[in-house]
């Protein structure tokens, strides 16, 4: 749960915030904690034989650390409770009620296909270049 809140809380700028400007003194930025610097996906970083054998991908793209603001979901839209955990296939989600009443969905930048392996190939190989196959798009 950790992780995903912690994943959740990179996304949640771009979800919400979208392309606003941040400004200081925006009210839904903590300007006191540090920003938060952290890769989409490092797992996705390979070896020259790897790469020959899998492809180059986007491997790069996925490893680059990028900076995120801590934004205040208190302050968010009369303040953010979350309600519910999800997600699909590839993603884990958190759904979120605003005091206003309107509803947030946020999703995890990184993506897991665990769920689609069978259970006797899990833990293998194989379990391992399905997930690596996620690099394969853009993050």
């Amino acid at each position: 749960m950790k992780s995903l809140v912690a994943t959740i809380s990179l996304v949640i700028y771009s979800t919400i915030i979208g392309a606003q400007s941040i400004y200081p003194g925006n009210s839904n930025i903590d300007t006191t904690a540090p920003p938060v610097i952290k890769p989409a996906g490092n797992q996705y970083l390979a070896s020259g034989w790897k790469t020959l054998w899998w492809g180059k991908h986007y491997r790069r793209e996925w490893a680059v650390p990028v900076s995120f603001p801590v934004l205040m979901l208190s302050a968010i839209d009369g303040g953010l409770t979350p309600q519910k955990e999800g997600g699909g296939h590839e993603t884990k989600t958190l759904r979120l009620l605003s005091a206003k009443g309107r509803e947030y969905v946020l999703r995890t930048m990184d993506k897991n296909l665990d769920v689609l392996v069978p259970p006797e190939f899990k833990g293998t190989f194989v379990n391992d270049i399905v997930n690596d196959q996620i690099s394969t798009a853009h993050p």
